[in-house]
């Protein structure tokens, strides 16, 4: 039977937490939808509005390493980014004995998935439970059941499931659900009928039966002859 083996919706529920310290009235008050210095008033907008409204931004901002293109919302998400990696350092730095609660899940959660040496000394391990429960499915409720755990903690298998701008009227947002992605790009890249097909299906090694069994043999097999085309796929004309 599926089991618990995953404390992260345990851990991300203490980033949708508030702070412990005050609150900063000046935070409070709404920035300038439009700052002096990000505006070119040399220039006309109706000449160059480009210039008149990103002029003194392209002018101070250089290219970062890594970036084929940059913008001012690049630049926030760099921003944010480096908040949050503050916030964690200062998290995992800080002494367990004086940690509130918040401190210490932040601290253990970040400090686990920046262990690198402890990943690879650890290995497979702790999902050994979570495979075992999948190498035990006999029928076709167990897998049900398994399925609908996966989903429960953040698992897509065999399908995703969502919210999304309805395709026909842009102001609903509708549940959504679609084939579970395979890691893989369209499928005609990965299957062809042609024999000549430079991708092709690799072979695989079943599972060993559990009983004795003649049938055991390795066997050519790939999932993504399971997934539907794109075309298929899209939503119909109205």
């Amino acid at each position: 039977m599926p089991r618990s083996h995953n404390l992260l919706p345990a851990l991300l529920l203490a980033l949708a937490l508030p702070a412990s310290a005050a609150p900063n009235p000046a935070a409070a008050k709404p920035a300038a939808v439009v700052r002096g210095a990000d505006v070119d008033s040399t220039c006309a907008p109706c000449r160059d509005f480009d210039r008149f409204a990103n002029g003194p931004w392209t002018s101070r901002t250089t290219l970062p390493a890594g970036y084929s293109d940059y913008g001012a919302f690049d630049e926030l998400y760099d921003r944010n980014e480096a908040v949050l990696r503050r916030i964690l350092e200062t998290a995992l730095a800080a002494p367990r004995a004086k940690a509130d609660r918040n401190t210490t899940m932040l601290r253990d959660y970040y400090g686990a998935c920046m262990d690198s040496a402890g990943a690879e000394r650890d290995g497979g391990r702790p999902i050994v439970g979570l495979l075992a429960d999948l190498d035990g499915l006999t029928s076709t409720k167990d897998l049900g059941r398994q399925v609908a755990w996966l989903h429960q903690h953040g698992i897509n298998a065999l399908f995703g499931f969502g919210a999304e701008q309805d395709d026909r009227n842009s102001e609903a947002v509708i549940g959504t659900m679609q084939q579970g992605g395979l890691g893989l790009p369209e499928r005609g890249r990965v299957v062809s009928d042609c024999p000549s097909a430079a991708i092709t299906c690799a072979p695989i090694r079943p599972r060993p039966p559990r009983a004795p069994s003649t049938s055991a043999r390795p066997r050519t097999c790939c999932s993504s002859r399971a997934s539907r085309p794109r075309r298929p796929r899209r939503m119909p004309p109205p």
